[in-house]
């Protein structure tokens, strides 16, 4: 017995030996198949149910859920939306009402700030706002997702422009500092999604950077996430679903396709997609893209040499 086994043994080795010699890519082929097919089963565990799913490929359901926001490139700069819950639901955010130089209109009238459930915040609080300036050079984010995720993500973009800017002086006006920023800021997103020791960030970001030279202005749109930074002219995020079950997202998304924002200024832009975002939809049920008495924040940046972020007064649907 143990000399036939040794005889076959002899045999197999001569024939490997002799495929090797004739054609190495055959060799290849066969140890391939021999691994795939001397894995074990392993039955229901590796039905799709059970498997562990890839951070970033399947949509994350606190930035599906979560209010939407919507940014677009226009002719002189960039208007970014951000809607947040009614009064009642979200009270901290402010009704501020700023003009385009970012003066309050009503200084002297009283407003909610004044009122006993805001005495204990800090005098400087300016309320839960998703649109965040990231350096005084007119580059701004624009969250979605988790809360705590979004101001962590925002305090990062704010930390690596900040080490930019001291390590190597003020930003060149272009698009190489924004997209720097817009994929150092995917690195740390996807870092957090493949440590052991850190959580993945359940939040996404849409950055606006706009600048101006002699020559002409540049405006600039990047979607980030941990799967990368994507540059975008009109991109809309979050918003839960629509009545038939269609991701409002995707409803926008469809629309914004067909609309060409390099006609609009940033103000008419942001008139523009409000009448979008007020728009109904799925046919008999029909009912609009936001809930109404939803309160919209607007941020435009301006393509200019002194560009930064402008709120202008919150709208209500």
């Amino acid at each position: 017995m143990r000399v036939e086994t040794a005889t076959l043994q002899m045999e197999s080795r001569t024939r490997v030996h002799r495929i090797r010699r004739s054609n190495p890519l055959t060799v290849s082929l066969i140890l391939l198949v021999l691994l795939c097919g001397a894995s074990p089963s392993r039955g229901a565990a590796t039905t799709d149910d059970t498997r562990l799913p890839l951070h970033g490929v399947s949509p994350d359901r606190f930035v599906q859920g979560a209010p939407l926001t919507v940014a677009a490139v226009c002719r002189d700069g960039v208007a970014l939306l951000a809607a947040h819950a009614p009064d009642d639901d979200e009270p901290l955010l402010y009704h501020r009402h700023f003009d385009e130089n970012g003066v309050d209109e009503r200084p002297n009238q009283d407003s909610t700030e004044n009122s006993p459930a805001f005495q204990d915040l800090p005098s400087d609080f300016g309320g839960p706002f998703r649109i965040h300036p990231i350096d005084g050079t007119g580059t701004v984010l624009a969250s979605t997702g988790w809360r705590a995720d979004c101001e962590r993500l925002v305090a990062v973009a704010q930390s690596l422009a900040s080490s930019e800017r001291l390590r190597y002086g003020p930003p060149d006006i272009g698009q190489i500092y924004p997209q720097y920023l817009a994929t150092e800021l995917s690195l740390y997103m996807a870092q957090c999604a493949a440590s052991e020791g850190l959580r993945a960030l359940s939040c996404v970001g849409i950055m606006a950077a706009t600048g101006h030279t002699e020559e002409k202005a540049s405006s600039s749109l990047w979607f980030v996430d941990s799967t990368g930074a994507y540059p975008v002219r009109a991109f809309c995020v979050g918003g839960g679903f629509a009545a038939g079950g269609t991701p409002v997202a995707r409803l926008v998304n469809d629309r914004l396709c067909t609309m060409d924002f390099s006609r609009f200024s940033t103000q008419e832009a942001v008139s523009k997609l409000l009448e979008l975002l007020a728009e109904k939809v799925d046919g008999k049920n029909a009912q609009p893209l936001l809930n109404v008495g939803s309160r919209v924040e607007v941020g435009i940046v301006k393509s200019s040499a002194t560009s930064r972020l402008i709120r202008l007064p919150i709208k209500n649907l």
